[in-house]
């Protein structure tokens, strides 16, 4: 069988991201009611547990104003949630070959590969599409095989086509890293940001001054800060950015963790707002202002007499033992 073959066979049998995420997903999520005859609370069965995030969105504004709908609106918010933490579980399993995603690849020409487990790292999965789209990839029409249920044959088939698709990602910095650093969390991390596109990472051991773009944080093509740059002096301003940006966010996140080689996250989400788990100190014009405060103006005194010469108005030159002595004294300087 040929490559080709056996990734559409393995496809046709594989589950949709939907169905992954599903595997995850705590059912047992929602409400809990008081039930006066037992003296307990009773679990109420959550009726939007089965939504995706389209769906509960739809279902949030079909409901009607008013105090009566309430209960379902806390049902669906904890469901919101449940999916979140599912979908957290979900690329685990990905990044860690638990699961191997199948897929049409547009660097490919729509061609059918397997994806290999760091690409997780790298792009962000839309499980209700089942699609995944990175800076440097994009995948549609998702579906995951589980590794445990293929044979040995086919596992070491699906490691060559795993193989033939790998996409090298740039190196990280070999100075950069929580282990460098001392840092075992992100709490531990300052970033300063400093002139000419420098950052310095810190942590409780050392700290390390490298580019922006060991953070991925600089567009090669422009030879510029990028637009996750941008996100990251937002939020590392208080009070940080809104929910409203919740893809944006997830890229950067990726790009941390993989900059500095952990899966810690660096963000927290208080409310609707996304804010720095790190220190954050924009630095860049400090060195500027540094040099304006220690410069000294001294103003001009037009009653002064100022000796611009640098030397000693009273003082004779002519019997300097010098060249320029002996060039006076010779032409009767």
């Amino acid at each position: 069988m040929s490559s080709k073959d056996f990734l559409t066979t393995l496809y046709e049998s594989g589950i949709s991201t939907e169905e992954l995420r599903l595997l995850y997903l705590d059912e047992t999520v929602g409400l809990k009611i008081w039930d006066e005859g037992v003296g307990e609370f009773d679990a109420k069965p959550n009726p939007y547990i089965a939504y995706s995030h389209i769906e509960l969105k739809e279902a949030l504004r079909a409901l009607p104003p008013g105090e009566a709908w309430d209960y379902d609106r806390e049902e669906i918010e904890l469901t919101r949630q449940a999916l979140r933490v599912a979908e957290r579980t979900a690329i685990e399993a990905l990044t860690t070959a638990t699961f191997i995603a199948l897929g049409y690849s547009a660097g490919s020409k729509g061609k059918l590969v397997a994806i290999t487990p760091d690409q997780w790292r790298f792009v962000d999965l839309d499980f209700d599409q089942g699609v995944a789209q990175g800076e440097a990839a994009h995948y549609a029409g998702l579906k995951c095989i589980e590794q445990a249920t293929l044979s040995k044959e086919d596992q070491e088939l699906l490691k060559s086509a795993l193989t033939l698709t790998e996409t090298p990602q740039p190196p990280l910095s070999p100075f950069l890293s929580f282990f460098t650093v001392g840092a075992t969390c992100w709490a531990d991390i300052t970033l300063r940001l400093v002139k000419d596109n420098f950052v310095e990472v810190g942590g409780p051991a050392k700290k390390v001054k490298v580019n922006l773009d060991s953070l991925r944080l600089m567009n090669k093509t422009q030879q510029k800060t990028n637009t996750s740059f941008d996100l990251l002096l937002r939020i590392g301003k208080r009070p940080g950015v809104t929910t409203a940006y919740k893809q944006q966010i997830s890229r950067l996140r990726k790009k941390l963790r993989t900059s500095l080689g952990t899966n810690e996250d660096p963000f927290s989400l208080h409310g609707k707002r996304y804010t720095s788990v790190f220190k954050f100190i924009d630095d860049r014009k400090a060195a500027d202002e540094r040099a304006k405060a220690d410069a000294v103006h001294v103003p001009y005194d037009d009653t002064q007499h100022y000796n611009t010469s640098g030397g000693d108005p009273d003082r004779s030159y002519d019997d300097e033992n010098d060249p320029a002595g002996e060039w006076l004294n010779e032409h009767g300087g």
